[in-house]
């Protein structure tokens, strides 16, 4: 295991990369990697725009060293929003929350019974 190299970061928007990457090293080592499937996609990618001002405000200072560490472009104000069209936007998203919560509901309640499971 002497030869893993630690400096490839893996971002899920350039995920084909980070499997060639792995097919390479594992190829070389005479294995191979299985086909990966697609099960988790999100139902709400990141967007900025359902952030009001205040808080995208907020969030630049204590995102920016991930930013610039993982090689993303800083979060940045855009002062040419308006409040109509921000507020568009969270509406537009809620019910598609609502399936996130209800799956990450059920995520817990399976995680638990589980874990009770495992106790008895």
């Amino acid at each position: 295991m002497d030869d893993i190299v630690y400096g490839h970061i893996g971002r899920v928007e350039s995920l084909g990369a980070t499997v060639a990457a792995l097919r390479s090293h594992l190829g070389k080592r005479g294995e191979a990697l299985p086909e990966l499937r697609v099960e988790n996609r999100s139902l709400l990618p990141f967007t900025t725009a359902v952030l009001d001002p205040p808080s995208l405000e907020m969030c630049i200072p204590r995102t920016a060293r991930d930013c610039e560490a993982l090689g993303y472009e800083p979060l940045m104000p855009d002062a040419s929003r308006s409040d109509a069209v921000w507020s568009a936007t969270p509406e537009a998203i809620i019910p598609t929350l609502q399936v996130v919560i209800e799956r990450n509901e059920r995520i817990g309640d399976l995680h638990r019974t589980f874990n009770d499971s495992r106790r008895s």
